[in-house]
């Protein structure tokens, strides 16, 4: 009875060859397979953050150009510049109108910005400019002589 037994659960010569060559097989694509796993995956990983950064630039209702040009949809809003640089010494000369179109003032002295926002604008006699700050700094520009 034993003996019986044995032929049948042993298996067949051609089955057990098959088995180690598919087992072997196995073996050898098991490094090809995780590259390929893990490059599937980087793939889309990429797709995700594309479709997400051309679904954000699709629905975005206006951009800033460099330039100053905001655009929308396409077309053109309007255009001008966000900031005008002008040097401290350039608030003497500059025309009463601009002046009191300043809402900000910048100024940077040893690598430290202070920022002030503009209360109130008066032009000196003899080419200088007072600006007043919201709080209470006052900054006065004069021409030399």
């Amino acid at each position: 009875m034993a003996r019986w037994l044995e032929s049948k659960l042993a298996p067949a010569p051609w089955e057990a060859l098959l088995w180690a060559q598919l087992m072997r097989l196995t073996r050898r694509s098991l490094v090809t397979r995780i590259v390929l796993f893990v490059l599937f995956i980087c793939g889309a990983w990429f797709l995700v953050v594309f479709a997400t950064y051309l679904a954000a630039r699709a629905s975005q209702a206006a951009s800033l150009e460099t330039s100053g040009m905001l655009t929308v949809a396409g077309g053109t809003a309007g255009t001008g510049s966000a900031m005008k640089m002008q040097s401290l010494m350039a608030l003497s000369t500059m025309q009463l109108d601009e002046l009191r179109r300043m809402v900000n003032v910048v100024l940077t002295h040893n690598g430290n910005f202070h920022v002030f926002r503009v209360t109130a604008v008066a032009q000196l006699p003899r080419h200088g400019v007072r600006i007043e700050a919201v709080d209470g700094s006052i900054i006065e520009a004069r021409e030399a002589g």
